[in-house]
């Protein structure tokens, strides 16, 4: 909320640690909630902390963030509940399905290419415009900025794990480990490295290398690969394989 002002490697180190804990207690604070652990005061003090948290989420124009944050949220209550909360998934469908169709235009509107912490008391209007273009974009004709991608090829890991499978090795070669080679200097801190990749240079990697992006479009938005996608891109079956075994691990 440009409120703390901090050396970029610091704050990576800061954000990250602070979004693992937020996730953690996301999860246990909802259990606690669906089993009726939590006095009113509590609930309430809970409810509107995930909500500012989702909503401060929402101001870097990535929609990831606000969708993980509440579907671990929805998770923990249902676990806690033993029962699945229908009304919320739909509430939670409604919204981010509003925030899909506004957010290109609301991505040009706020300098998406070159953002600018906003300040606390601008994230109310930030939500509110993103939610008015959104009904907008749904209500109007097919506008032609957004892209024509059908959007299972953003979000669907088995489509992109059929589409690689496809590739691989008969048109595409195997990238064999390009992507891991990343992983061991991601690992430092900015703080200490300034000229680190981008934690995205693997997904950027694959991205062009598959052509389901440009350079350009890679600067943009990033389409996740997942861990399955990923080895198999490198190694193949027996990448999935190896990459399981060091997980389970």
């Amino acid at each position: 909320g440009g409120v703390v002002n901090l050396d970029p490697g610091v704050y990576a180190i800061v954000r990250t640690s602070i979004l693992s804990f937020m996730s953690i207690a996301m999860f246990v604070l909802s259990f606690q909630m669906g089993r009726g652990e939590l006095t009113r005061f509590k609930t309430g003090i809970f409810l509107i902390a995930a909500v500012f948290c989702m909503l401060m989420q929402l101001t870097t124009l990535y929609m990831i963030g606000a969708i993980s944050s509440t579907a671990i949220a929805l998770v923990g209550y249902a676990v806690g509940k033993r029962n699945i909360p229908w009304t919320g998934i739909l509430l939670t469908m409604l919204v981010f399905g509003i925030l899909q169709a506004g957010k290109y235009e609301i991505r040009e509107r706020y300098s998406f290419h070159n953002p600018r912490p906003l300040a606390l008391v601008e994230v109310p209007g930030l939500i509110a415009d993103w939610m008015t273009t959104g009904v907008d974009h749904l209500l109007s004709d097919k506008d032609e900025r957004i892209p024509e991608n059908p959007i299972y090829q953003r979000v669907s890991l088995i489509h992109l794990l059929l589409f690689v499978q496809r590739a691989s090795p008969k048109d595409v070669p195997f990238l064999e480990g390009e992507t891991y080679w990343i992983i061991p200097g991601s690992l430092v801190p900015r703080i200490l490295n300034p000229d680190k990749l981008s934690p995205h240079a693997g997904n950027r990697m694959l991205n062009t290398y598959y052509g389901m992006q440009s350079e350009g479009d890679t600067l943009k938005t990033t389409i996740g690969w997942g861990l399955v996608n990923e080895a198999y891109a490198n190694f193949g079956t027996e990448g999935i394989i190896g990459v399981g075994f060091i997980m389970g691990l």
